[in-house]
């Protein structure tokens, strides 16, 4: 089994390939606002392959 320790990176090494390969990706055409507003999105995983029963007629969607 592979020690899971060889894939750490340090705080620099992080920061390095964060600077290099997501800031601009994520952030440009983007400026500071005077209000920012945040979006929070959440979700659970879905479930061990269970699925909802059935609504009845004129119900749910």
């Amino acid at each position: 089994m592979t020690d899971p320790s060889e894939f750490y990176l340090t705080e620099d090494q992080l920061r390095e390939r964060f600077e290099e390969r997501v800031k601009d990706f994520v952030f440009s055409g983007y400026e500071p606002q005077e209000q920012p507003v945040m979006v929070l999105l959440g979700g659970q995983p879905a479930d061990s392959g269970e699925v909802a029963p059935p609504q009845p007629p004129g119900q749910g969607q």
